[in-house]
This record gives structure tokens, C-alpha cells and sequence, in this order.
């Protein structure tokens, strides 16, 4: 019985894989305006958002970040949480889904509002675990960069969080 419904759960996430990497592609390759493609993303998403992001530095003091597949963007690893879910249990389980690495030592940063006023994002400094990043569907590549190369409202974040780190 435990096999039966392992194998259900198991089903149920690809499934969920298939459909927002559906939702991803259609968004980034339908040639319609940004503008457009911001509304369809804020229609069919949460209305109020909570996030938590992992600030990942390498040894020169660059930041990890992750090219968004439907915007080009680059952004840090991270997302949303879901409906009670705590900001730390959303960190380690969005970097395990984005990365498929675990974390080790989050340490809360700040908690940020975002330039919309529609979600709050919790940064953390953190460190990740043993193994090689292999990208979700969400993404098309990482690397490290400094952080005047990010977008500026990830930019701001990630300035002021490392600023309280020194």
C-alpha cells in the first residue's frame, strides 16, 4: 500500500513539473509583449507572495544566480512559499527543486518588500551542500556573477544583505 501511493505522490510531481514547465515555455516563446506576459504571470500565480532567496557566494565574493527560462533574467536561488509554509522550509525545499542541492548554514539576512509592494522576500546567507547543481525546468543556466550584474530589484536585495554581512 505504501509502494502504491509513493508511486502516486511520484506521479502527481511530474505531473506539476510538466505543467509549469508548459506554463514556462508558452510564456517565454509566445510572441506577445512583456508587458502582456507580466499580466498572464500575476493572473495565473498567487496575488500576495512570500519568497525566501539564498544568497550563495564563492570564494571572490560573487553571488550565485539562475537565468529565469520564461524572462531571461538572472535572479538568486529561491521562490515562493506555499500556503503556511515557513520562510527556511521554503529556502531548503525551493534549492532542492532549483538546484537539487541542499543547503547548510541559512542565516536570515533581511526581509525585503519588493518594488510592487505585493510580496515580501526573506534573503538568507547560506552555503551549499555536497554535488553538482543540475537545473530545474525553471531555469536555462547558473553561474556566479558580481552583484552590479543583477537585475537592480534583486540587485538592491543582494547589496543590502551583503552589506550585513560585513
Amino acid at each position: 500500500m505504501a509502494d502504491r501511493s509513493a508511486g502516486a505522490a511520484t506521479i502527481a510531481s511530474s505531473l506539476r513539473r510538466l505543467g509549469r514547465l508548459s506554463f514556462l515555455l508558452a510564456i517565454r516563446y509566445t510572441p506577445l509583449p512583456w508587458r502582456v506576459k507580466e499580466w498572464l504571470i500575476w493572473l495565473f500565480g498567487p496575488k500576495v507572495l512570500f519568497a525566501a532567496f539564498a544568497l550563495v557566494r564563492d570564494a571572490q565574493g560573487r553571488v550565485l544566480a539562475l537565468r529565469s527560462r520564461y524572462s531571461g533574467a538572472w535572479q538568486l536561488p529561491g521562490g515562493c512559499a506555499t500556503r503556511g509554509e515557513p520562510a527556511l522550509e521554503t529556502l531548503r525545499r525551493e534549492c532542492r527543486e532549483e538546484l537539487s542541492l541542499e543547503i547548510r548554514g541559512p542565516r536570515l539576512l533581511g526581509v525585503y518588500v519588493d518594488m510592487q509592494g505585493l510580496s515580501q522576500c526573506a534573503v538568507y546567507d547560506c552555503e551549499l551542500g555536497e554535488g553538482t547543481i543540475r537545473l530545474s525546468e525553471e531555469h536555462t543556466e547558473c553561474r556566479y556573477v558580481h552583484v552590479d550584474e543583477l537585475p537592480s530589484s534583486v540587485r538592491k536585495m543582494a547589496v543590502d544583505a551583503t552589506i550585513s554581512t560585513l
